[in-house]
């Protein structure tokens, strides 16, 4: 391990987060690290990107759907969906996903 400082409550570990511990050096409950590495803030973003340009195409390809759709003619007749029935076969993903951004 890493060396050890401790300061007002919180050991540090050499290149760890923050964990808190009281007075007697034990762990504090229900308290956290609270700042994350920096290996971990990369995923986050790398992550974060990916699903920033995967909703960037799901809305330009719903675009160009309607545009289609729209292109056919002045009257769009569609039958009714029960969503109730779509959550029974998807669950509530049915809100995030492509199913219901159209």
């Amino acid at each position: 391990m890493g060396a050890m400082t401790t300061c007002a409550n919180f050991t540090f570990l050499a290149g760890w987060a923050k964990i808190p511990y009281d007075a007697q050096g034990r762990t504090i409950k229900w308290k956290h690290p609270t700042t994350k590495r920096r290996r971990q803030e990369q995923t986050e973003a790398r992550l974060a990107e990916r699903y920033r340009r995967e909703a960037a195409h799901r809305k330009t390809s719903h675009g160009q759907l309607a545009n289609q759709i729209i292109a056919q003619g002045p009257t769009i007749k569609t039958e009714k969906l029960s969503y109730k029935a779509f959550q029974k076969q998807f669950g509530r993903s049915i809100w995030s996903g492509p199913r219901s951004c159209f």
